[in-house]
């Protein structure tokens, strides 16, 4: 169901898409004391995504150390302290996640500042970041590239359709 609210925000339909992330919110309220990884995962994602930056930045931060996904957790707390004013921290983050780079990753953490970049309203760095994650193997699927909400902005522009288009050649 998150990933519902998820569609729904995509097509500007922020009253449905929270209705959805409340449900979601609900259950895993419920089950708090034994969530499994990927449902706390869900539900720093769905703060996220209702703007609740200060209550993702908790989760993110405590994710950090036992999260599944390093590289999604270090982007979406960088852009929860980006919210929260605290660029510094962000900054700081966002270095740890250039850090995080190892072989055969695929363009992950470049995709990962990428979304940081449009997250911040820096389309070139976001834009030059996509390149090299395209170009270093990062698929494309229902949730990537003109898939990821934080790249709405930029969907329409010739950077982001020439990225599309990368494999073409």
């Amino acid at each position: 169901m998150g990933k519902t609210g998820l569609e729904y925000l995509k097509i500007g339909n922020d009253t449905e898409a929270n209705r959805y992330f409340i449900q979601v919110s609900d259950y895993l309220n419920k089950k708090i004391g034994s969530l499994t990884m990927g449902e706390k995962e869900l539900q720093a994602e769905i703060i996220f995504y209702k703007k609740d930056y200060p209550k993702a930045q908790e989760l993110l931060e405590a994710l950090l150390i036992e999260g599944d996904d390093e590289i999604s957790n270090t982007t979406y707390l960088a852009m929860s302290f980006f919210k929260n004013g605290k660029d510094r921290k962000a900054q700081k983050t966002i270095d740890m996640l250039n850090e995080l780079r190892t072989q055969y990753q695929f363009g992950d953490v470049d995709y990962g500042m990428a979304q940081y970049y449009a997250f911040t309203g820096e389309k070139d760095k976001s834009m030059d970041h996509l390149l090299k994650a395209v170009a270093a193997g990062k698929r494309f699927t229902s949730s990537t590239f003109q898939n990821d909400l934080l790249f709405k902005p930029y969907r329409e522009s010739e950077d982001f359709q020439k990225i599309l288009r990368f494999w073409y050649n």
